[in-house]
């Protein structure tokens, strides 16, 4: 069985068999939880996590799916911000292995709806990390994009942080833009999206493009992870 919190190389969960009882343990809620101690909570969202990111077609097929997705969107609103990152995580895990799998209209729109959220969390540490975790999804040109309905509600959330008072959380936004639209890949994705754009929007991607995208693109993307158990 799964140990409460992960303490043994995280690659470990590729070749464990997950059995029903196994994967209802980690599937606990771990969002509000009374008289569980939160480090409990957050080891479970931390485990499950990584399995989805280490083994996605076990963990993401028919017979878990709902329970999975269900699972991470509810740690990722969790109280405590280490079991809500580790949710956004894993929402990022599970977005990348449905887009690779089933292509770009294959995202559910409940996992679009709490990124945006979470793009606008009160928490700078909460906005940083749904970018980064978006920043990463779209950083493979191998990943297929998503339909521009699904991107639209996340370019906005983006650019209202391209003025966040957060410096850390600014520059990033305008990287996860980047690997968003695939402005290293051209620039036919952000003319469609255009269209479908209000004017305030426009006009703020326009400015972005004109001050930081088009430099960004221009150079290699970073090779920075997202996953903070991983030991360096």
């Amino acid at each position: 069985m799964f140990p409460w919190y992960p303490c043994c190389p995280k690659q470990l969960c590729c070749f464990v068999c997950i059995n029903k009882n196994e994967l209802m343990l980690l599937c606990l809620p771990s969002a509000d939880v009374s008289g569980v101690d939160w480090m409990v909570r957050h080891g479970r969202s931390l485990t499950l996590a990584i399995a989805v990111k280490s083994a996605p077609e076990r963990l993401c097929g028919k017979d878990y799916y709902e329970t999975v997705t269900e699972t991470v969107l509810v740690n990722a609103t969790a109280d405590r911000i280490p079991i809500a990152t580790s949710g956004i995580r894993a929402v990022g895990y599970l977005m990348r292995h449905q887009l690779r799998t089933e292509g770009g209209s294959s995202v559910s729109q409940r996992i679009i709806t709490q990124l945006v959220k979470c793009l606008q969390n009160q928490s700078s540490d909460i906005r940083l990390v749904s970018e980064r975790v978006l920043w990463w999804v779209f950083k493979d040109p191998a990943t297929p994009s998503m339909e521009d309905s699904l991107i639209k509600p996340l370019l906005k959330s983006l650019l209202d942080n391209t003025k966040d008072k957060n410096t850390t959380v600014r520059a990033q936004s305008e990287h996860t833009i980047v690997n968003l639209l695939r402005l290293r890949q051209g620039e036919e994705t952000m003319q469609s999206i255009t269209a479908i754009l209000d004017s305030a929007s426009n006009e703020l991607l326009s400015e972005c493009h004109r001050r930081s995208l088009k430099k960004i693109a221009s150079l290699p993307d970073s090779n920075e992870e997202i996953d903070d158990t991983i030991l360096t």
